[in-house]
């Protein structure tokens, strides 16, 4: 049974893909399965053996996140990390960040992300991420992050539990809402040591996003769903202050339309019952799991 399952979505560009494959071959930790998933357009120019590679075919109009989803069904090991196309591993970069995960009450942990050549890394994103996405450049709080899908380690049954990651959205969407998920299933996020290893980003893979009107929309439902959940610390400010300054000229057009698009998202409640059965059904499979868990761990003391 392996340890880690490393779940590679690939999407349409082979060079960054293969740089990624080859990065993580020459770096593999042991007792690791790789897993690609592609749209049925991956035609395995090198000839990877099955035990190098495990490769997924999806449906060819499947978006990014439902292409990790497929991944991580299709995974055996407990961990999950997902490693974009793009992205480059460094030697022994997984191995610290596992073993936090022997605390059941850890959901993920967030490997350190940086550019190649630069100094400064991104942690993850702030767990105080409503109404903008920021990310997390700094240590001290790097225990109030949720980790990039560009790298990230998540617990198998946690995502198992809400039935993979938020695929109603973008990429961003995806990282935000598992980790309102998280913190309203009471598990916790951790980050791994940046000098243990880190995962580089490469020129195709975007850290911070672009403020815009979707990412407005879409925070603002999901934010909307998540106040609503009953132990989410998520409040929803009123229209006015979330429209800050827009008349006074001060934001830039693309700040101006990510506000009026959150504006309007907090007004949205279509995702209200699919986020509250989403967190409900996932509460019901850990609970079971921790019972489950604890009698195995008993067992073996006695």
């Amino acid at each position: 049974m392996p340890r880690l399952s490393i779940v590679v979505p690939f999407e349409m560009e082979p060079t960054y893909l293969e740089a990624t494959l080859l990065s993580i071959l020459e770096n593999r930790p042991e007792d690791a399965e790789i897993i690609l998933v592609h749209r049925g357009n991956y035609e395995d120019p090198y000839r990877l053996e099955a035990d190098e590679l495990i490769v997924v075919e999806g449906d060819s109009d499947a978006s990014l996140i439902e292409l990790v989803n497929e991944g991580v069904r299709a995974a055996c090991a407990s961990v999950v990390e997902v490693i974009m196309p793009g992205c480059l591993v460094q030697p022994n970069w997984a191995e610290d960040a596992i073993r936090l995960f022997r605390d059941l009450d850890v959901a993920a942990v967030s490997l350190p992300l940086s550019r190649d050549g630069e100094s400064v890394s991104a942690f993850g994103i702030e767990a105080r991420w409503l109404p903008r996405r920021s990310v997390s450049t700094r240590r001290r709080s790097a225990k109030e992050v949720t980790p990039f899908l560009h790298g990230g380690m998540f617990r198998r049954r946690v995502l198992l539990a809400l039935d993979g990651f938020f695929d109603d959205g973008s990429i961003e969407s995806a990282e935000c809402e598992f980790g309102l998920a998280v913190r309203s299933l009471g598990m916790r996020v951790e980050v791994a040591d940046e000098e243990c290893g880190q995962v580089i980003a490469g020129p195709s893979v975007a850290i911070q996003s672009q403020p815009s009107y979707a990412s407005g929309l879409s925070s603002g439902r999901i934010g909307q769903a998540y106040s609503q959940i009953e132990g989410s610390d998520v409040v929803i400010d009123s229209f006015i202050a979330r429209i800050g300054h827009v008349a006074s000229g001060l934001m830039s057009p693309a700040t101006v339309a990510e506000r009026l698009g959150w504006a309007l998202g907090v007004r949205d409640q279509s995702l209200v019952r699919h986020i509250a059965a989403r967190i409900e059904h996932a509460e019901t499979q850990l609970h079971a799991w921790r019972a489950s868990a604890v009698k195995s761990t008993t067992r073996k003391v006695a």
